[in-house]
């Protein structure tokens, strides 16, 4: 798994977490926390999504309109480069 995959692993678990079902207290803590995480830019979302090379505004708006789930970072636009290049866009569960 390279560096970008990693940390696009940490922005998906943020997502699992907030989108999770399970209601026990635990559960809902790390909800709460991870929602709060992506729509607010919690500590370090910004630097999460840098080292994930993609934008973290466009993290949030796909959050928001439910297109960031079990998928893909794919096709996410990168702050430094709008239209990153195959090779740069970052799969969440492991791979291009």
């Amino acid at each position: 798994m390279g560096c970008k995959s990693l940390w696009a692993q940490v922005i998906f678990q943020a997502v699992t977490d907030a989108k999770s079902e399970d209601n026990s207290t635990p559960a809902r803590l790390a909800k709460d926390t991870a929602n709060n995480w992506i729509l607010n830019g919690g500590k370090g979302f910004v630097m999460v999504c840098s080292m994930a090379g993609v934008d973290p505004d466009e993290v949030r708006r796909a959050y928001l309109e439910g297109r960031l789930n079990k998928v893909p970072l794919k096709g996410l636009k990168n702050n430094n480069n709008p239209t990153p290049k195959r090779s740069e866009q970052v799969g969440v569960l492991g791979g291009a």
